[in-house]
């Protein structure tokens, strides 16, 4: 990655403040003020950039890592800093996808367990109603039967 650097004001004190401009995840230029002694090894700086160990497609730009000025070791270590909450991030945020499935399925068997209860409460109230029904049409045949019985020796009994 090669950054082009250049100074946009000089300051009271030997700073100077300046522009890096990169090549890959910079939206808007970035302010340095540094000391004008960092000045050439800043311009001269032409280090590969570091890999990134997390796909860029994963997070949305404005969380992007920037990457670093090599030649700032406080750069580095916020890009190395931002990139560990990046992957933290990508974790946590995975986790929470994984959580909000699993979450789904829950209310999906929680839905399928009401509708059985409801069910098993509507047969249970049908087998009570017919048991009753049951009970009471054994009750009118044993009663019937108890009748023609009589009926019949009455009949015996007159012929």
């Amino acid at each position: 990655m090669q950054y082009h650097v250049s100074m946009t004001k000089e300051f009271p004190g030997s700073y100077a403040a300046l522009t890096c401009h990169g090549l890959l995840y910079l939206h808007a230029p970035i302010h340095i003020v540094c000391s004008t002694s960092l000045l050439p090894a800043i311009t001269l700086a032409r280090v590969a950039s570091p890999p990134l160990s997390f796909s860029p497609l994963v997070l949305p730009s404005r969380y992007q890592p920037l990457l670093p000025c090599q030649a700032l070791k406080e750069s580095v270590q916020v890009y190395k800093d931002h990139c560990k909450m990046a992957k933290e991030f990508h974790k946590v945020k995975t986790e929470i996808a994984l959580l909000e499935d699993r979450k789904k399925e829950l209310i999906e068997e929680l839905m399928e367990d009401e509708k059985a209860s409801v069910e098993i409460a509507r047969l249970e109230e049908e087998f009570r109603v017919l048991s009753e029904e049951n009970r009471t049409l054994v009750k009118v045949h044993s009663q019937r039967l108890e009748t023609l019985r009589v009926l019949i020796q009455k009949r015996q009994g007159s012929s």
